[in-house]
């Protein structure tokens, strides 16, 4: 489900906790590293929250 995703813009550290939006069972934590993420097929379809470290490791960047 991951290559659905491409990372956006920079990761950065979460502000507080909840849960990741690609996979709900990652818990994010305060201070965690995450990054914002859109479709790949899509990225005019906007994605809520932020997607966890264990999430974007492998996952793409996006080119635009």
């Amino acid at each position: 489900m991951e290559e659905d995703y491409e990372v956006i813009g920079r990761v950065f550290e979460a502000q507080y906790s909840q849960s990741c939006t690609i996979d709900d069972e990652h818990r994010i934590r305060r201070g965690d590293r995450v990054a914002k993420v859109q479709r790949a097929d899509n990225p005019m379809l906007p994605v809520p929250g932020v997607a966890c470290k264990v999430c974007i490791k492998g996952m793409p960047r996006s080119k635009g």
